[in-house]
């Protein structure tokens, strides 16, 4: 009777060829192997990918490395001044374009800030970018670079978060946007001082160095700079790469678990 029953059982079993009998291991290890993989690449501490933070003050300013690149050379153009080159043009207009946003938040200092530290650093800020501005423009009228007239869109930003806060809110947002600013201009503005060979360039890249350097201290001198996370001025790099020897890790423990589904069916 055991012996009938057994061969009824088989009878009923549908047959499976040899190319069924692989399809499932091999699904089973190719599936695990991209889990492993994506579970490998998540995992793996990010370096350079672009990334935001939260936590106030530092970490709310934001998309802080927008517009910062340093420009590529490229082919100069031969003035009365030596030569002029992409990174020179490029200084003139961020210097211009510091300014667009720089005044109206020193002016804003002046009506939002009740703590008159920060209204007196607001007042300097915009003092001192009314006159490089002066300067920019004369520089880029003999140099012939056009400037803009507007803040770019970065810019606008800033002065929108600005403008509703007041008081201790305002200071600390006022003082970490602008701080950070600073120092992001401060290593372009010394890179062209440095390797400029346009005489009219260099000697206002050495004035806005100056220039920068104060404003950096001044608000410092606030009290409300915090400690900037280095993924808040250098954006991380894109998680991975892939290693061969996360791979060799995914075969084998997928191989480990595919042996180990086929001997729980040969003891079914």
């Amino acid at each position: 009777m055991h012996r009938r029953s057994n061969a009824a059982c088989a009878r009923l079993r549908p047959h499976t060829s040899a190319g069924e009998r692989w399809r499932r291991p091999v699904t089973v290890l190719a599936v695990g192997v991209l889990v492993v993989l994506a579970v490998g690449w998540w995992t793996t501490p990010a370096v350079d990918r672009a990334g935001t933070t939260s936590a106030h003050p530092a970490g709310h300013l934001g998309p802080l490395s927008a517009g910062v690149a340093i420009a590529d050379d490229g082919p100069a153009t031969d003035t009365s001044w030596g030569p002029l080159t992409a990174a020179d043009r490029d200084l003139l207009i961020r210097v211009k374009l510091a300014g667009l946003w720089e005044v109206p938040s020193g002016e804003m200092a002046q009506t939002h800030s009740s703590d008159q530290r920060v209204k007196r650093v607001g007042q300097v800020l915009a003092a001192d970018h009314r006159r490089l501005d002066r300067e920019v423009g004369d520089a880029a009228r003999k140099l012939q670079v056009a400037l803009p007239d507007q803040p770019n869109a970065d810019q606008r930003g800033w002065l929108a978060e600005l403008a509703p806060e007041r008081d201790r809110a305002f200071d600390e947002t006022f003082a970490n946007r602008l701080r950070v600013a600073h120092g992001r201009v401060f290593a372009i503005v010394a890179n062209v001082r440095a390797g400029t060979r346009n005489t009219l360039v260099r000697a206002f890249a050495a004035e806005a160095t100056d220039v920068v350097m104060k404003h950096m201290s001044l608000l410092e001198s606030t009290g409300l700079v915090a400690p900037v996370e280095a993924d808040v001025l250098a954006p991380p790099a894109p998680r991975g790469p892939i290693t061969t020897p996360m791979v060799v890790v995914a075969v084998v423990l997928v191989g480990v678990a595919n042996l180990a589904l086929a001997a729980r069916r040969s003891w079914a």
